[in-house]
């Protein structure tokens, strides 16, 4: 009778002394010391070459899956220390070995002696070393693949080990000859009017997998519906492993625990830009922090708010350029923008997902000349679609700074001025034109304070001028009548 056909109900107290007499059941220490039998059954039932493949890291189990770390539910580990003792043994005070007394009380202070033996600071970020040994590279510059572990610094690979604390593996195998001929293709048939878009896609891929933040960039993605927006972000994410991007939107971005799903991620891919005005002004403050690489309290479901240093790289895709409600216009300058003009609707490669994906490891070959490539440079660079994406992005998510632009010249200079209630109407008229909704004065004046600094707002009226509220430091260019005229006309 083989180890694996003895369950509880079927084995008898003779069949057991049988058993334990030829050795074939594990001895474990008694239950009224846990801490033993929990040490016992870390280095027999959760240990590969010696290293723990047991973890318990912020109130959650995880277990070893031979390319990275899988979250586990604390009823599966129990139902796995229930099957092990099952078929364990213990010797009484007598020197007589007795089965193991598998009881709730007794697996229930094992749970809670294994979480402090196989417990990950809370404070540690992923991915990180459980074990670090002197030489070991730094685990943020680690790719974790199907067959290897690959820094991204030295291209030295690594055979896949507990010892390192990592969420994910990309669903790809290391080669370093492998070729992506069909991606290539793919992508130059997509940038055709525009190269540099595939340059910059290549050293973003390289960006992202090496988890470097330096930069203080986001990829910005816009588009014809089918252009095939999603097969580059597909590609990415089975690049950098699913488990380690967040999939959102910028409503949700924008709420209260809209940054949750952030932590420990390397990609956050925010595919839906619509959204309405107070969450998309919440959102831009989100996406500078997030680029910026500023610390940020994350407010958790259930658990105290950490405050961390979020390292994901956000990649946004969108038909059209997104509207985010940003009135320094700080944000846009944070994109770099690659457009796809050419639409597949209709006519669409049922089987080029597939081809493209059997290409990974030669994608990832790729990426990584690509991010060398970023090193050397010391930047992005900038697709021509850049500025103009830029210049939409800064109208659409401020509309004074659109007005200012079209409208107005800054001079710093107090020698120059408009009364408030002309600057008033022709920014409305402007907006009306546009399309656009205006603010009200009160918040014209604030956001005209963002976007020209050197503006000022006196009470007191210029020298040889009447009234209160005006601005000085800037000329209007074209005034509410001529605006209106400009909107019969047009």
């Amino acid at each position: 009778m083989a180890e694996a056909d003895f369950t509880p109900a079927t084995v008898t107290n003779d069949k057991f002394c049988e058993l334990v007499g030829r050795d074939v059941w594990p001895v474990f220490h008694s239950p009224r010391l846990p801490e033993e039998p929990a040490a016992q059954l870390v280095g027999y039932r959760y240990t590969y070459n010696g290293d723990t493949t047991l973890a318990y890291y912020q109130k959650n189990w995880y277990r070893w899956a031979g390319t990275h770390w899988d979250r586990v539910d604390e009823d599966d580990v129990r139902a796995d220390l229930r099957k092990t003792l099952a078929m364990a043994a213990v010797i009484d005070k007598d020197g007589n070995k007795k089965p193991w007394p598998v009881n709730r009380r007794n697996i229930g202070e094992l749970i809670d002696a294994l979480k402090a033996l196989v417990n990950v600071p809370s404070t540690n970020d992923t991915p990180c070393w459980l074990t670090p040994r002197n030489g070991d590279p730094s685990p943020a510059r680690l790719l974790f693949l199907q067959n290897k572990i690959v820094d991204v610094d030295t291209r030295a690979t690594y055979d896949p080990t507990p010892r390192v604390f990592n969420m994910a593996a990309a669903a790809c195998s290391y080669d370093p000859r492998a070729t992506c001929p069909t991606w290539r293709k793919f992508l130059t048939d997509s940038f055709a009017d525009d190269p540099k878009a595939v340059e910059f896609l290549q050293q973003w891929f390289g960006y992202v997998l090496s988890g470097d933040t330096s930069l203080q960039k986001a990829a910005l993605l816009t588009g014809a519906t089918r252009a095939g927006k999603g097969l580059i972000t597909g590609v990415l994410t089975a690049l950098v492993g699913e488990a380690n991007c967040a999939s959102l939107q910028l409503g949700a971005l924008a709420g209260e625990f809209g940054m949750e799903d952030l932590l420990g991620k390397k990609l956050a891919i925010v595919g839906d830009a619509r959204s309405t005005s107070k969450a998309a002004q919440k959102a831009a403050e989100t996406l500078l922090n997030i680029t910026g690489e500023d610390s940020v309290g994350v407010n958790r479901k259930g658990i105290k708010v950490r405050t961390v240093r979020l390292g994901a790289r956000v990649m946004m895709s969108s038909n059209e350029t997104p509207r985010i409600f940003d009135a320094a216009g700080a944000l846009p300058g944070r994109f770099v923008c690659a457009h796809m003009p050419i639409s597949h609707l209709g006519r669409e490669d049922p089987d080029l997902e597939r081809r493209l994906h059997a290409e990974l490891p030669g994608i990832l070959n790729w990426a990584l000349d690509g991010y060398d490539h970023l090193r050397k440079q010391g930047r992005f660079t900038e697709p021509d679609a850049t500025a103009e994406v830029q210049d939409i992005m800064k109208e659409l998510g401020s509309p004074v700074a659109g007005f200012v632009k079209d409208c107005c010249t800054v001079t710093g200079d107090h020698g120059d001025y408009v009364r408030q209630t002309d600057l008033g109407a022709a920014y409305r008229t402007w907006c009306a034109n546009n399309g656009l909704k205006a603010s009200n004065l009160t918040v014209l004046r604030s956001e005209l304070k963002s976007v020209a600094p050197t503006v000022a707002y006196r009470d007191k009226p210029p020298a040889g001028e009447t009234g209160t509220r005006w601005y000085h430091g800037v000329q209007l260019t074209k005034t509410a009548d001529d605006l209106r005229l400009e909107g019969l006309q047009s």
